[in-house]
């Protein structure tokens, strides 16, 4: 990802024990190989910020790699994810996923038991979670 581009991940999982929404803008951080994962709540209030690196860039690869891969499931728990590539502000391509597999991403243990080929995956509330963290340490 070049540094005038901007991915954007709309997120929404919806099930019985599960309902949340959020938008993930992640921009690349310059002199390094990560990026910078601004959150946002619904609808559009800033949840706060972390910085993601190379390692966990490569998990969020995995990640879409693998729902563009497995798009079928049988669980009450549905994600929806539509990714924006912008370019300058402008969108230049779009992806979206459906994805009903439950807590698949919820934990590396049901990765491998369900022998998911890419046990390497960031799910998205995990960025959420490190958010929440590093927003939690902030001075008030």
């Amino acid at each position: 990802m070049r540094p005038d581009q901007e991915v954007v991940l709309d997120y929404r999982s919806r099930g019985c024990f599960r309902n949340v929404a959020f938008v993930f803008h992640f921009q690349r951080q310059p002199g390094t190989d990560g990026l910078k994962a601004t959150v946002l709540r619904r609808p559009g209030q800033r949840f706060g910020s972390v910085d993601l690196n190379r390692r966990q860039v490569r998990r969020l690869d995995h990640l879409l790699k693998y729902y563009r891969e497995h798009d079928r499931g049988n669980c009450t728990t549905v994600d929806t994810i539509r990714v924006e590539l912008r370019e300058r502000g402008v969108t230049v391509r779009t992806e979206s996923f459906v994805s009903a597999q439950c807590s698949l991403y919820d934990t590396p243990e049901i990765c491998r038991q369900k022998k998911v080929p890419y046990p390497d995956l960031l799910p998205p509330m995990s960025i959420v979670e490190a958010a929440r963290k590093k927003e939690a340490k902030q001075p008030r």
